[in-house]
């Protein structure tokens, strides 16, 4: 654990643009009490020296990957995300500060791509850009996860439904059922958030909901469609293709 921290100390020390916002002694008690009871720590080692570390959290980020200064170019940076997305095949984030350009040289090469910036939201108060890789199984989704998703989406139309009777009829039996089924399928998204990533799974499930219940009110209700709810659910058929394609290439 100490090795870890001293190359991330190591690294501070020696980048002329990076504040020293922590002591050594700190760092290290943080690795020790948080970073690795809390995530997932892969150490790579050089002839029987830690050569560099990759941390990565549950939500698929890579919060930390430090290659120790002599053992860098010779792929130990590389294969810390190769085993990085063998645990995260759909996607992984991570930030990095703008000022390290070798850094983001490297994410580039890996397939990252970069998909948002800060002007220092940070403790460094450094400017940093988020990087996110999306896996070729990704959402090119297992049939397992759409089916969760249709399930979850099945369960909130129900509940919908329910709470729309408790309007009308006021019996706290419906009332119980909608609650209940709302539950269910909050405890169904949790899972495929952490199946699939937090925006997948919300942006699909929304997207299904919405194209549902405008098939449901022109099927069921007889409700016909504006030109613009017509044009809605066009959106969102495509949007759902495009999101569920494989990705090729870069993220």
């Amino acid at each position: 654990m100490s090795a870890c921290a001293d190359i991330l100390n190591r690294w501070i020390d020696a980048t002329p643009w990076m504040p020293r916002i922590h002591q050594h002694a700190d760092v290290e008690r943080y690795y020790l009490e948080t970073v690795f009871p809390e995530r997932t720590v892969i150490v790579a080692e050089r002839n029987d020296r830690v050569a560099g570390f990759m941390a990565l959290s549950s939500d698929h980020y890579v919060t930390a990957l430090y290659v120790d200064d002599v053992h860098r170019g010779v792929g130990v940076g590389s294969n810390l995300l190769k085993t990085a997305r063998s645990l995260s095949a759909t996607e992984l984030n991570l930030w990095t500060f703008e000022a390290n350009g070798n850094a983001q040289r490297f994410y580039e090469r890996q397939g990252f791509s970069a998909v948002s910036r800060t002007d220092g939201d940070n403790e460094e108060g450094l400017p940093d850009i988020l990087y996110h890789w999306r896996g070729a199984g990704g959402t090119a989704m297992n049939l397992a996860y759409v089916l969760w998703l249709l399930l979850a989406t099945t369960i909130f139309l129900g509940g919908a439904t329910a709470s729309r009777a408790y309007v009308s009829n006021s019996h706290v039996g419906v009332l119980v059922l909608a609650l209940g089924l709302y539950m269910v399928g909050n405890i169904i998204m949790v899972k495929l958030m952490r199946d699939g990533g937090l925006g997948l799974a919300i942006s699909l499930s929304a997207i299904v909901q919405l194209v549902l219940v405008n098939i449901i009110a022109f099927a069921v209700f007889g409700e016909k469609l504006s030109l613009t709810q017509a044009a809605g659910v066009m959106l969102g058929i495509a949007a759902m293709g495009l999101i569920l394609l494989p990705a090729s290439g870069k993220a």
